[in-house]
């Protein structure tokens, strides 16, 4: 491996712990505050729960986050529903396996199928 090949691997793993580091830290520090209370969140904010409690999940659960719940759930299905349904009307041009799904790259198993036109662009 020539030495600009290893320096540019060694940066492309620099950035990807960076990043990793950058995503992880405020995730974690979340997932942590969930079980402090409010007063341990404001004086301690990066350290572990101690005392340990689930008294905001008990909360959550008895102001009725159900209905909350609910709510992202069936739009979250209706979105994905509508997304898929213009992403796979703008691929179903003719009768095949390729352009009948819509968030797969299927160029190999449909080439072995004999499915597959090579010359046919699939990004238009």
């Amino acid at each position: 491996m020539k030495k600009e090949e290893k320096l540019n691997q060694f940066w492309k793993y620099v950035l990807l712990i960076v990043g990793g580091i950058l995503i992880l830290v405020p995730l974690l520090v979340t997932v942590f505050s969930s079980f402090k209370t409010t007063k341990d969140i404001m004086n301690h904010f990066f350290s572990l729960p101690n005392p340990f409690t689930l008294s905001n999940y008990e909360r959550l659960i008895s102001d009725g986050i159900g209905g909350y719940f609910w709510n992202s759930a069936v739009i979250t299905v209706l979105s994905l529903i509508v997304v898929a349904f213009f992403h796979c009307s703008k691929y179903v041009q003719e009768k095949s396996l390729c352009n009948y799904v819509f968030a797969l790259d299927l160029r190999d198993i449909c080439s072995i199928s004999g499915d597959y036109d090579s010359h046919h662009s699939y990004d238009e």
